[in-house]
């Protein structure tokens, strides 16, 4: 009996060996396998260069007892002299206070374990949870600031409202507050916006604004705005949400706008315009001008897409040539 209890545990540690030897090169390899996997050159890298690489990575990093990001990968190397992780094909999600999350795909990333920061390079795609989608190619993570930031250029496409519009828009870098859930364009933005009967509202601007919390873009710096054959401009605009179905309902230009079209141009503190009404509404010290003749009010409206024009308490000031050839509606 002691002979079959010696056997039967000899061919027992035998198994645990083979499982140890057969299974974990799958998920643990060394730095000579690795090299000749990858046709890496021997002599660029140093036998102590990286301590080992790793198939199926997933971390998690944390700070004040709160989860900060986690992330896997396909591939993970430690590198041992750099003390940073180096990832193949990444994914990592950045959490915010109220909820909101930010995720980052790309094909390479490096990971600093003391700092906490992170590079995420190769076809990268920044997604918000309100379902704002950024593309780039480089995206690096800051830990003690909780942003995410991408220097060159940005393509984003913003959520799908009731119609399938989408906003789309364009820039030079990008800086995303993990904390406050707040997106920036930094500079050269130009955007497109279909609203009301395919008719598309196309802007340029130094900066954009965008919010992961609700539906939310705003333009900062000698905005343009251009739909059909009327110009907006101003130092600052925004697109108004309808909060129950999420459509794009108004466009809100202040701080010294000028509208103009072939014929005439109003000016005011402010416009505010109506997609669905195609009404533009003006307020704040309005005028219009057309034919050298000026009209102004406490209100200004543009009808039907500026071919009429509605004037509360208007005041005129006519010259003797339109006088003389009468109304010209």
């Amino acid at each position: 009996m002691k002979k079959y209890g010696r056997w039967i545990l000899g061919v027992l540690l035998f198994l645990v060996v083979v499982e140890i030897v057969v299974i974990a090169p799958d998920s643990i390899n060394t730095a000579e396998e690795s090299t000749e996997a990858e046709g890496i050159d021997d002599e660029s890298i140093s036998d102590d260069s990286f301590k080992q690489a790793m198939q199926g990575a997933h971390a998690v990093g944390t700070s004040e007892g709160k989860k900060e990001w986690e992330l896997w990968a396909d591939e993970a190397f430690d590198f041992s002299s750099e003390q940073d992780w180096t990832l193949a094909n990444v994914k990592a999600v950045f959490t915010g206070d109220d909820g909101v999350f930010f995720t980052v795909t790309g094909k390479e990333g490096f990971v600093e374990p003391e700092s906490k920061n992170m590079k995420i390079k190769g076809n990268v795609i920044t997604r918000s949870s309100n379902g704002y989608v950024f593309r780039s190619e480089t995206v690096r993570y800051t830990s003690a600031s909780r942003l995410l930031t991408s220097p060159g250029k940005v393509r984003v496409t913003g959520p799908r409202d009731r119609n399938g519009d989408s906003l789309k828009m364009s820039g030079v870098g990008m800086e995303a507050n993990v904390a406050v859930s707040r997106m920036e364009i930094l500079d050269k933005v130009k955007a497109s916006k279909a609203v009301k009967d395919e008719k598309v509202a196309r802007i340029r601007s130094k900066r954009a604004l965008l919010s992961g919390k609700r539906r939310m873009a705003s333009f900062h710096g000698n905005v343009v705005i251009d739909m059909e054959d009327m110009r907006i401009t101003g130092p600052d605009a925004e697109f108004v949400y309808d909060k129950t179905n999420k459509m794009v309902e108004s466009m809100y230009v202040k701080n010294g706008v000028k509208v103009s079209d072939a014929l005439k141009y109003a000016t005011s503190d402010n416009v505010k315009v109506l997609f669905e009404e195609e009404k533009f509404v003006f307020r704040g010290a309005p005028r219009v001008v057309q034919n050298n003749d000026e009209l102004t009010g406490e209100e200004i409206v543009f009808l039907n897409g500026g071919k009429r024009v509605k004037v509360q308490k208007v005041r005129a000031r006519v010259e003797e040539d339109s006088m003389k050839r009468g109304p010209q509606q």
